[in-house]
Protein backbone atom coordinates (compact mmCIF):
# COMPACT_ATOMS: atom_id res chain seq x y z
CA UNK A 1 0.00 0.00 0.00
CA UNK A 2 1.29 3.56 -0.86
CA UNK A 3 2.05 5.93 2.10
CA UNK A 4 -0.83 8.85 1.88
CA UNK A 5 0.35 11.77 0.02
CA UNK A 6 1.25 14.98 1.98
CA UNK A 7 -1.59 17.59 3.22
CA UNK A 8 -1.15 20.82 1.43
CA UNK A 9 -2.07 23.83 3.37
CA UNK A 10 -3.79 24.96 -0.02
CA UNK A 11 -6.41 22.26 0.57
CA UNK A 12 -7.03 23.29 4.10
CA UNK A 13 -7.40 27.06 3.39
CA UNK A 14 -9.91 26.16 0.13
CA UNK A 15 -12.06 24.08 2.32
CA UNK A 16 -11.95 26.97 5.05
CA UNK A 17 -13.37 28.90 2.89
CA UNK A 18 -15.86 26.68 1.54
CA UNK A 19 -16.78 26.10 5.11
CA UNK A 20 -17.82 29.49 5.76
CA UNK A 21 -19.32 30.31 2.41
CA UNK A 22 -21.97 27.79 3.61
CA UNK A 23 -23.95 29.19 6.80
CA UNK A 24 -26.13 25.97 6.68
CA UNK A 25 -23.27 23.57 6.99
CA UNK A 26 -23.02 20.97 9.82
CA UNK A 27 -19.92 20.28 11.61
CA UNK A 28 -19.18 17.15 13.80
CA UNK A 29 -17.94 17.07 16.90
CA UNK A 30 -14.52 17.17 18.04
CA UNK A 31 -13.78 13.21 19.90
CA UNK A 32 -13.25 13.61 23.47
CA UNK A 33 -10.45 11.25 24.13
CA UNK A 34 -12.64 8.22 25.59
CA UNK A 35 -14.46 8.48 22.29
CA UNK A 36 -10.62 8.09 20.88
CA UNK A 37 -9.58 5.24 23.43
CA UNK A 38 -12.15 3.13 23.50
CA UNK A 39 -12.10 2.33 19.78
CA UNK A 40 -8.30 1.36 20.05
CA UNK A 41 -9.31 -0.93 23.59
CA UNK A 42 -11.86 -2.41 21.36
CA UNK A 43 -9.79 -3.40 18.21
CA UNK A 44 -6.66 -3.85 20.22
CA UNK A 45 -8.97 -6.85 21.91
CA UNK A 46 -10.29 -8.47 18.86
CA UNK A 47 -6.84 -8.31 17.57
CA UNK A 48 -5.34 -10.72 20.60
CA UNK A 49 -8.76 -12.39 20.27
CA UNK A 50 -7.50 -13.18 16.41
CA UNK A 51 -3.95 -13.99 17.27
CA UNK A 52 -4.87 -16.43 20.53
CA UNK A 53 -6.82 -17.89 17.92
CA UNK A 54 -4.27 -18.26 15.14
CA UNK A 55 -2.06 -19.54 18.06
CA UNK A 56 -4.55 -22.46 18.80
CA UNK A 57 -4.40 -23.55 15.41
CA UNK A 58 -1.03 -23.60 15.10
CA UNK A 59 -0.33 -25.67 18.07
CA UNK A 60 -2.70 -28.30 16.95
CA UNK A 61 -1.58 -28.67 13.93
CA UNK A 62 2.36 -28.88 15.27
CA UNK A 63 0.50 -31.80 17.31
CA UNK A 64 -1.13 -33.28 14.79
CA UNK A 65 2.33 -33.73 12.66
CA UNK A 66 3.09 -36.00 15.43
CA UNK A 67 0.26 -37.81 15.88
CA UNK A 68 -1.41 -35.61 18.49
CA UNK A 69 -4.74 -35.04 18.19
CA UNK A 70 -5.89 -31.81 20.06
CA UNK A 71 -9.68 -30.79 20.54
CA UNK A 72 -10.79 -27.31 18.95
CA UNK A 73 -10.98 -24.38 21.38
CA UNK A 74 -8.62 -22.81 24.51
CA UNK A 75 -10.11 -24.39 27.42
CA UNK A 76 -8.51 -28.18 25.95
CA UNK A 77 -5.24 -25.86 26.50
CA UNK A 78 -4.06 -27.06 29.88
CA UNK A 79 -4.63 -30.81 28.39
CA UNK A 80 -1.40 -29.96 26.06
CA UNK A 81 0.99 -29.47 28.35
CA UNK A 82 1.54 -33.05 29.70
CA UNK A 83 2.03 -34.22 25.95
CA UNK A 84 4.68 -31.30 25.55
CA UNK A 85 6.39 -33.09 28.98
CA UNK A 86 5.37 -36.30 28.14
CA UNK A 87 9.07 -38.44 26.95
CA UNK A 88 6.62 -41.32 25.22
CA UNK A 89 5.15 -38.22 23.12
CA UNK A 90 7.45 -38.78 20.22
CA UNK A 91 8.09 -35.11 20.04
CA UNK A 92 11.43 -33.68 19.08
CA UNK A 93 13.28 -31.47 20.94
CA UNK A 94 12.76 -28.51 18.70
CA UNK A 95 9.01 -29.29 18.48
CA UNK A 96 8.56 -29.40 21.97
CA UNK A 97 10.28 -26.11 22.13
CA UNK A 98 8.30 -24.70 19.60
CA UNK A 99 5.87 -25.80 21.15
CA UNK A 100 6.12 -24.93 24.38
CA UNK A 101 6.79 -21.37 22.88
CA UNK A 102 3.25 -21.31 21.23
CA UNK A 103 1.46 -21.91 25.08
CA UNK A 104 3.45 -19.32 26.55
CA UNK A 105 2.34 -16.75 24.14
CA UNK A 106 -1.50 -18.03 24.46
CA UNK A 107 -1.21 -17.88 28.56
CA UNK A 108 0.09 -14.50 27.39
CA UNK A 109 -2.89 -13.57 25.21
CA UNK A 110 -5.61 -15.30 27.27
CA UNK A 111 -4.09 -12.70 30.29
CA UNK A 112 -4.10 -9.95 28.05
CA UNK A 113 -7.57 -10.46 26.42
CA UNK A 114 -9.01 -11.24 30.30
CA UNK A 115 -7.52 -7.51 31.74
CA UNK A 116 -9.15 -6.08 28.52
CA UNK A 117 -12.43 -8.02 28.76
CA UNK A 118 -12.69 -5.94 32.77
CA UNK A 119 -11.71 -2.75 31.08
CA UNK A 120 -14.95 -3.77 28.84
CA UNK A 121 -17.09 -4.98 31.75
CA UNK A 122 -16.15 -1.53 33.23
CA UNK A 123 -17.00 1.05 30.57
CA UNK A 124 -19.72 -1.19 29.25
CA UNK A 125 -20.99 -0.59 33.59
CA UNK A 126 -21.47 3.22 33.13
CA UNK A 127 -23.92 5.37 31.48
CA UNK A 128 -27.71 4.78 30.81
CA UNK A 129 -27.41 3.94 27.45
CA UNK A 130 -24.62 0.57 27.87
CA UNK A 131 -27.23 -0.69 30.61
CA UNK A 132 -30.48 -0.45 28.17
CA UNK A 133 -28.19 -1.94 24.88
CA UNK A 134 -27.64 -4.94 27.77
CA UNK A 135 -30.87 -5.64 28.46
CA UNK A 136 -31.41 -6.59 24.58
CA UNK A 137 -31.20 -9.98 24.05
CA UNK A 138 -28.33 -11.33 22.86
CA UNK A 139 -26.39 -7.68 23.94
CA UNK A 140 -23.36 -7.84 26.38
CA UNK A 141 -20.94 -5.67 27.42
CA UNK A 142 -18.52 -6.30 24.50
CA UNK A 143 -21.38 -5.25 22.43
CA UNK A 144 -22.77 -2.75 24.37
CA UNK A 145 -19.63 -1.11 24.12
CA UNK A 146 -18.87 -1.20 20.35
CA UNK A 147 -22.27 0.40 20.09
CA UNK A 148 -21.76 3.14 21.99
CA UNK A 149 -17.81 3.50 20.69
CA UNK A 150 -18.76 3.01 16.99
CA UNK A 151 -22.39 4.87 16.41
CA UNK A 152 -22.21 8.10 15.85
CA UNK A 153 -24.31 10.20 18.54
CA UNK A 154 -28.08 10.04 16.90
CA UNK A 155 -28.54 14.24 17.76
CA UNK A 156 -25.83 14.79 15.34
CA UNK A 157 -28.69 13.47 12.54
CA UNK A 158 -31.76 15.42 11.34
CA UNK A 159 -34.35 12.68 12.37
CA UNK A 160 -32.13 11.52 14.80
CA UNK A 161 -34.71 10.24 17.83
CA UNK A 162 -37.71 11.20 15.87
CA UNK A 163 -39.96 8.44 15.17
CA UNK A 164 -40.30 6.97 11.31
CA UNK A 165 -43.67 6.98 10.38
CA UNK A 166 -44.99 5.30 7.01
CA UNK A 167 -46.56 7.62 4.76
Amino acid sequence: MAPAAPRKPTNDAEAIVEATLRPTMRYVEPKTGDQQARPILCRTREQFVKQRTEAVNALRSHLYEFGHIAPKGTGYLPRLGPVLDDPDANLLPLAQEICRDLVDLLVHLSGRITAMKKRVDAIAGEGETSHRLQTRPGVGPIGALAVKTFAPPMGQFKRGGATLRPG
